[in-house]
């Protein structure tokens, strides 16, 4: 049963096919060259030197400057070996799938409910006294959401470049019941949800779902009380490193 965003996407169980399809897109290959040209940008460079007409025995004797040229250098990162843009790639959906295991009942639904403009005046202690428990009806609805998570992968602390991803949630509901007692949304009961969603980075569709039916308990409980007030949609954001 899914109950998370992550879940309901599968993006920990398509990480092998979301990883190529990434890193087969024309934009992800330009990051990478990007990439490439930071790195050989503050990798020492080494020019040979030929001068035929000094002997040996002419050169001036070496100093420990010249023993080691590069001996006062700021380390730099080491050239990328292959196979370490799929391991980083692998490892920002990983973090990727964490960042977006939320869940959907108390992490989207509740939250939006919560900040329906429709059911605040059921927050008014005058008309709805603290100790009555209402049964409030809600008619069949949809929500759309989305989330813009950010990670920055990391080489040996040269940034990749920062990627925002979209993840876009579309619930449509009916039959849903919801209880609410003191100004807070105790529960909910739901009869039916049917869910589509994508991940996406830029134009590229990553993931897509299309039409499923997420399977509730009967009563969906809260882990704490919501209250009914205006909030802001929830967003993600994270940075990951190598």
């Amino acid at each position: 049963m899914a109950t998370t965003i992550s879940q309901f996407l599968g993006i920990r169980d398509h990480i092998p096919q979301c990883r190529d399809r990434l890193r087969s897109s024309q934009d992800f290959q330009t990051l990478e060259q990007d990439f490439e040209n930071a790195l050989a940008a503050v990798s020492p460079t080494v020019s040979p030197t030929v001068s035929p007409t000094v002997s040996p025995a002419d050169q001036p004797a070496p100093t420990v400057a010249d023993q080691d040229p590069a001996r006062d250098r700021p380390p730099v990162p080491a050239p990328i070996p292959p196979g370490v843009y799929s391991a980083l790639v692998e490892r920002v959906l990983e973090r990727l799938s964490s960042l977006m295991d939320v869940d959907i009942g108390e992490g989207v639904l509740g939250k939006i409910w919560s900040g329906d403009p429709a059911l605040q005046d059921y927050g008014d202690p005058q008309d709805y006294p603290p100790e009555e428990e209402l049964l409030v009806p809600l008619v069949d609805h949809a929500i759309e959401t989305a989330y813009y998570p950010v990670i920055e992968p990391i080489w040996q602390s040269l940034s990749l470049g920062t990627l925002e991803f979209e993840i876009s949630l579309e619930l449509l509901l009916e039959g849903v019941i919801l209880t609410v007692q003191g100004g807070k949304i105790l529960e909910a009961r739901l009869g039916s949800c049917v869910a589509s969603g994508s991940l996406r980075w830029g134009a590229l569709i990553i993931l897509a779902k299309e039409s499923e039916a997420i399977e509730f308990p009967g009563t969906v409980q809260f882990a704490q009380p919501l209250p009914l007030k205006p909030q802001d949609a929830p967003q993600a954001s994270d940075a990951a490193k190598n």
